[in-house]
């Protein structure tokens, strides 16, 4: 981290005692991801293949009306598209990581880095496996927000990305993991993802907290603008990446009949907006006390989880 870097920003002497950390962690966990797991012919077309509490349909009047049949013919479709938003998720990620390796910005942050990449491809590749042998893959949707940000705020939402998006699929991996009614591959891959990417979001927190102070506010015109500006782009990307679990195709695949009219209904749904507060609260929290989300921002415009 260059000396400007760390003028302006934190003290780096704890990141470097956790960066150390994570990478002892990470070496002890190690394992290889082409021989890991044993891979059945077929997944039961009469068993859920995701859990039905996290089905885009949960808590809402659609349980009572979609038949037992539909209900797990629509897991197995969330399922493929959850499995495709990491993998297309996690290679995203691993280019953006790439590009900042060695660079003097990232010095103390490198080396686990690399162990993050590794593990990162192992679960791009799981993920992309388990679509292929059993369902789809589906292609990746972008999330349109604003890109015209000074470098060093652009880097802090690299980052900021990585850390929403983890997050929000850990959520679903802790639940899958020990869900008894899933197969057994299902259990393993998210129990895998889940332990892995617990290490992924400590990191996650300690780089964006302090890319955050590495800002240079100064020198990028109206300071509280640019924190405004940086506090809505936040809140826009959880409530887009929120949008991708109500997947139109997954609804037109799995039969649904006028799936732009269910996916609507299910979007405004008031019980839906409770489930998606249980999602993202926690990084919520993170982002009001370090004051990267702004009162201002979160009480102007879209409500976050309120699709």
């Amino acid at each position: 981290m260059s000396a400007e870097t760390q003028q302006r920003g934190k003290d780096p002497k704890d990141s470097i005692i956790r960066m150390d950390r994570l990478c002892n962690l990470s070496r002890e966990k190690s394992y290889d991801h082409y021989e890991l797991f044993d891979w059945p012919e077929t997944v039961d077309e009469k068993s859920f293949l995701m859990s039905p509490q996290l089905l885009s349909v949960a808590e809402t009047s659609f349980v009572d009306e979609l038949t037992h049949e539909q209900m797990v013919k629509l897991s197995h479709y969330e399922q493929y598209n959850y499995s495709s938003l990491n993998t297309h998720g996690e290679r995203e990620l691993i280019i953006d990581v790439i590009d900042r390796m060695h660079t003097p910005k990232y010095e103390i942050f490198t080396e686990y880095m690399h162990h993050l990449v590794e593990e990162e491809n192992a679960h791009l590749w799981f993920f992309a496996q388990f679509c292929k042998r059993y369902g789809v893959l589906y292609q990746p949707k972008k999330i349109v927000l604003p890109s015209s940000f000074p470098d060093d705020v652009n880097d802090f939402l690299v980052f900021a990305r990585l850390m929403i998006f983890e997050e929000i699929v850990v959520y679903f991996n802790k639940v899958m993991s020990t869900d008894p009614c899933l197969p057994k591959i299902v259990r393993d891959i998210n129990r895998t993802h889940f332990v892995d990417e617990s290490r992924h979001i400590a990191f996650g927190r300690d780089i964006v907290g302090v890319l955050y102070h590495c800002i240079n506010f100064s020198s990028h015109g109206d300071e509280k603008e640019m924190r405004l500006n940086i506090s809505n782009y936040i809140k826009a990307y959880i409530n887009g990446m929120l949008r991708l679990f109500y997947p139109l195709h997954a609804y037109t695949d799995a039969g649904i009949p006028d799936p732009y009219e269910f996916r609507s209904k299910l979007m405004k749904s008031p019980q839906r907006h409770g489930f998606h507060q249980k999602i993202v609260s926690k990084q919520v929290a993170f982002f009001l006390k370090r004051d990267i989300l702004m009162e201002e921002s979160l009480n102007t415009g879209e409500t976050i989880g309120v699709l």
